[in-house]
């Protein structure tokens, strides 16, 4: 065998191998989640049988069957996107649990904001850092479904009362404020 030339199936095998790494050493923290999104845009079809959600509802709306990839068998393609759904499961849990992170750190500074007036530098920082961090979870997470034509869950939404009387909602990373009573300022 020539210098880095590999087998197609000692290829397959090591390609393989990598990819349960990627996926089995990330199901907490997700770091890997761009590279696996990469490698399923470019490389699903054959090596998972996946077909991206917008191209399965043209199939299904022009009656086209799309082709599918006999690079890899049907079995061996099972195995790989039950792997990718698996990391995606676990990802949509980690998007649900920081978004309720980030809900009860609003909330939190809220409560700040009307008790002192203002927020430290620092409790700031951390707000923005962690916004910024979920934006980048939840965007992924959200092509991950599309490309693995799984649903993404419904976010908890976080509707309350302060003690003036408005009704302030998070969900999505999006704030809105009404005024649910008379108004004192007018």
């Amino acid at each position: 065998v020539a210098a880095g030339v590999f087998p197609k199936k000692e290829g397959l095998s090591i390609l393989s191998t990598q990819l349960s790494m990627l996926v089995n050493c990330d199901k907490e923290e997700h770091n890997n989640v761009s590279i696996l999104l990469s490698f399923c845009k470019h490389c699903g079809e054959d090596w998972a049988g996946l077909v991206p959600r917008k191209y399965r509802i043209l199939s299904e709306k022009h009656g086209k069957e799309i082709p599918r990839s006999t690079i890899l068998t049907p079995e061996k393609q099972i195995a790989c996107r039950n792997l990718l759904k698996e990391y995606y499961n676990s990802l949509t849990k980690h998007v649900t649990e920081e978004h309720k992170k980030i809900l009860t750190m609003d909330r939190q500074n809220r409560k700040i904001l009307h008790t002192k007036g203002e927020l430290s530098a620092e409790r700031k920082e951390k707000c923005e850092t962690a916004h910024i961090t979920y934006q980048k979870l939840l965007t992924n997470a959200n092509a991950l479904s599309d490309v693995l034509d799984e649903h993404m869950p419904d976010l908890p939404q976080d509707l309350q009362k302060d003690e003036m009387g408005i009704t302030i909602g998070l969900g999505n990373n999006e704030t809105e404020y009404q005024y649910d009573g008379d108004s004192a300022l007018d």
